[in-house]
């Protein structure tokens, strides 16, 4: 069900703009990941088929970790029944993926979208087994930051969960991490101080040495406070789809060569 609402074109623009002249990347790469990337070309002959060492071939794999943004959510369509408009071939995922083919046109990539819509940090702390670490990826996109209120804790424990995350996937998997701020959201008693988590993130990266895109700071510069709606399809925060499209953008800031 495709969401039927769209940002302003003089956002549209800005967006653009800003993109074409601003770094939002820390200039850490995931560089054994974007080698894979351009090495790899997984054929399997007819004769090998027998051969027990085509096993040991495998697409380069990516999970994305996160919540109703990264599910591709968009706006509520009846409140009573929950019903929300979804689709994913809207969502900044599988635009990601739409873009590192069109970089690396030779390479089959697998995405796992293992996002869960109203998830956050310490939710996904508990599902990291069944939907990261099972897949052994070679690269984990984390966007953890909304859907964190008083009553699911402290900033320390924010805190305390998203550094369990990445110290687990460190610690199990060979992947790289790719951290995430989130676009800009409205403040709501459901969901505060957005912007020190986003400064937890931040953190995070510094000190684990880990790429950083920083969405939050894009939607800041280029949004004006009053006109923040206007950029979310529920109001609230889901990005319209063209929100989606500047998030995939500037994640692919950190595959470009000349960055």
């Amino acid at each position: 069900m495709k969401s039927k609402y769209e940002m302003a074109i003089h956002y549209q623009q800005k967006f653009e703009e800003y993109l074409l002249t601003h770094s939002l990347t820390n200039h850490i790469k995931p560089k054994k990941f974007i080698q894979i990337l351009k090495e790899h070309l997984n054929i399997i002959q007819f004769h090998e088929i027998d051969n027990d060492c085509f096993v040991d071939l495998r697409n380069p794999c990516i999970v994305v970790l996160g919540d109703s943004v990264s599910g591709g959510h968009f706006e509520m369509i009846d409140e009573q029944k929950m019903i929300i408009a979804q689709d994913l071939q809207d969502s900044y995922v599988d635009k990601l993926q739409y873009l590192l083919h069109q970089q690396f046109p030779l390479t089959v990539i697998n995405m796992i979208n293992s996002a869960l819509a109203g998830d956050n940090i310490k939710g996904m702390y508990k599902r990291l087994t069944r939907d990261v670490i099972m897949y052994q990826p070679d690269l984990v996109i984390i966007n953890a930051s909304l859907n964190w209120s008083k009553n699911r804790g402290t900033l320390d424990q924010y805190q305390y969960y998203y550094e369990q995350v990445i110290q687990r996937i460190l610690r199990e998997t060979q992947a790289e991490i790719i951290l995430l701020t989130p676009n800009q959201a409205v403040a709501n008693d459901l969901d505060i101080n957005l912007k020190e988590r986003v400064d937890i993130v931040r953190k995070m990266a510094a000190q684990y040495q880990l790429s950083l895109v920083d969405i939050y700071k894009m939607w800041n510069d280029v949004v004006n406070e009053h006109d923040l709606i206007s950029t979310l399809s529920n109001k609230e925060n889901h990005p319209t789809p063209l929100g989606h499209t500047y998030i995939a953008e500037a994640i692919m800031q950190i595959f470009k060569e000349d960055l």
